[in-house]
């Protein structure tokens, strides 16, 4: 059956992800969620066995699904930002294909902007899983349940990419962004526009490293994306010490990266970059950051020994 008008389009972004492309579909397929949904599947021109599998599902559940063609692999912003232009619901989800949701996500989320108007987005909290599906870790620990720009500058990408649902009105937020970028400077650009919304239950499972991982396989253009969100000058906090703090906080982890990889010359290199682009402010990015390298090494330390003792990871959101 066709859906003429869904309320709430998903968006699936997936490149050679044979192993967990089935697990995600289903997973959205299953949503208890009392409402119509479209389900648009980005493959993005994988060259193993994902759109065999698509394919293979869409013929079990005709109607349901939409796979536009991909001629060549346009990358994951450009993949996101062609399914969005498509998309036809009054929300909007985003799901990354190695990832799968728990059953009742949507439903929560729908009633959460039920009851805050006022909030345009909400997210979840998230378990980490492993390649065959098994409990490794949490995404985050809690989180207001509303909050908004300077909370999240202050805090980092704590948000899960594959718990996103928003609403369409704000589509552009995603189609006006330029380049290469990452979910958080979707997530910064929505903010402008309202409050955002968060549920700490686990309604996703996110697999951590991988082999299509963003972070495990460009670690370094990740930087160069996080830095371009953190300072994007459409970003407007109620107070510019939040973005100060953003930049601290990034300047920070990339010294403490550079030490614990044995990586100084890209040190150098953010040096350099931060001298040359935040030159009133440089010297107390630069004091500062320095004096939380030993806290980083600390939390660092202690999460480690934690995991060791309990097998119980968190996911180490800076550690790139």
């Amino acid at each position: 059956m066709s859906l003429s008008k869904p309320k709430i389009s998903v968006c699936v972004a997936t490149y050679n992800q044979q192993a967990y492309i089935k697990d995600c579909l289903l997973s959205i397929l299953m949503q208890d969620y009392d409402g119509e949904v479209e389900i648009i599947v980005g493959d993005d021109h994988s060259t193993d066995q994902t759109a065999a599998i698509v394919s293979e599902i869409a013929s079990i559940y005709p109607g349901r699904l939409t796979v536009p063609i991909r001629g060549s692999n346009l990358g994951a912003g450009k993949n996101y930002q062609d399914m969005t232009r498509r998309a036809a619901g009054d929300y909007i989800a985003h799901v990354d294909g190695d990832d799968y949701w728990m059953p009742g996500k949507l439903a929560a989320q729908m009633a959460h902007l039920r009851s805050n108007p006022g909030c345009i987005a909400v997210y979840s909290n998230a378990h980490i899983v492993d390649d065959d599906g098994r409990l490794i870790g949490i995404f985050n620990n809690t989180q207001p349940e509303i909050f908004d720009t300077d909370y999240l500058l202050r805090k980092g990408n704590f948000l899960n990419h594959s718990s996103m649902l928003y609403r369409a009105e704000f589509k552009d937020t995603v189609l006006n962004l330029s380049g290469k970028f990452i979910d958080y400077h979707i997530h910064l650009r929505l903010s402008k526009h309202g409050k955002l919304g968060y549920i700490n239950k686990d309604l996703v499972a996110y697999r951590s490293g991988t082999p299509t991982s963003t972070i495990k396989n460009i670690p370094y253009t990740v930087n160069d994306m996080y830095w371009e969100a953190i300072t994007d000058p459409e970003i407007a906090p109620k107070s510019e010490t939040s973005r100060l703090s953003a930049q601290i906080h990034f300047y920070a982890y990339i010294l403490y990266n550079s030490v614990r990889k044995n990586r100084l010359s890209y040190a150098r290199h953010w040096t350099s970059r931060l001298r040359a682009e935040c030159r009133g402010q440089f010297g107390s990015i630069l004091a500062r950051s320095v004096l939380l390298i030993f806290p980083i090494f600390w939390r660092s330390a202690r999460r480690k020994i934690a995991t060791l003792l309990s097998g119980y990871d968190f996911y180490p959101r800076y550690e790139r």
